[in-house]
């Protein structure tokens, strides 16, 4: 299973390289937030292993009024070959558009990624399902992660997923233990690796589960110094997210290991 870590959150000059070092290779960009230096590197500087996937930006431009241009996407795209994977300039709200967007770039000699999002159609699911091997699923941002509001959803769309399996789905912004142990996701999204860092907290995965807890307790259980910075100036903001990117590390190789018991297994990444 991929793990792509989105979002910026305060990164400073040289966290990109660290991070990289440290085993992140699969990063989310956000083609509204770009250029930004530190989204930049990923698409400037990356070693050829990195995985990088760029968001459209179609949920900015929902909550923000901001419209995308399809043509200045496309461009950017074609720009930025080394780019993964990317998604297909959605309208929120608009399937109808979404589909022709989708179409339109594919015209124009792209593979971008169609979202089904929370809210459509369960025919527009099906069609997608029908259509295309790999594609996403999203609009539950604005709406929280709650299990209460995620599961009778993602039950309904892995029900009428599962008449076209094997399908590649990506779940943007839906990275809790109990979806990605519950549906059989190829990738997610989440930003907890820098927003837990930047909002002080430490992700921590022991005997199988994940768990959340306040910087200064976690120093206290664990007798870590390096999360509240050393005496020599290291910086505690990038030490916590190296932890929490260790912790998420973890959590991707044991969702991995736990399909492939079940049988389910992607033999290209």
């Amino acid at each position: 299973m991929l793990f792509y870590h989105a979002g910026t959150h305060g990164l400073d000059d040289g966290s990109n390289e660290v991070l990289f070092k440290h085993g992140l290779r699969s990063r989310l960009l956000a083609y509204g937030a770009i250029p930004d230096q530190h989204q930049q590197f990923w698409l400037d500087d990356a070693p050829d292993n990195a995985q990088v996937f760029i968001d459209s930006g179609a949920f900015s431009a929902h909550t923000q009024g901001k419209p995308v241009s399809l043509t200045k996407y496309c461009e950017f795209l074609t720009k930025y070959p080394n780019v993964s994977e990317y998604a297909a300039l959605d309208v929120i709200g608009d399937p109808m558009l979404s589909r022709c967007n989708t179409e339109e770039m594919e015209v124009r000699g792209l593979k971008p990624i169609p979202t089904f999002h929370r809210g459509s159609s369960w025919q527009e699911l099906q069609r997608i399902a029908e259509r295309y091997e790999r594609f996403a699923l999203g609009g539950v941002a604005s709406e929280g992660t709650t299990r209460g509001v995620l599961q009778p959803w993602l039950d309904g769309c892995f029900y009428w997923i599962k008449k076209h399996w094997p399908r590649r789905v990506h779940g943007f912004g839906i990275q809790a233990q109990w979806a990605i142990e519950r549906y059989p996701f190829y990738s997610c999204d989440s930003t907890n690796v820098l927003k837990c860092a930047a909002f002080g907290d430490i992700i921590r995965f022991r005997n199988g589960r994940i768990s959340i807890r306040d910087w200064e307790e976690d120093a206290k259980k664990t007798f870590d110094g390096g999360i509240m910075g050393g005496p020599n100036g290291e910086r505690p903001y990038l030490e916590r997210q190296l932890a929490n990117l260790e912790a998420l590390n973890g959590l991707r190789v044991y969702v991995t290991e736990l399909w492939t018991k079940r049988g389910v297994t992607w033999h290209d990444k």
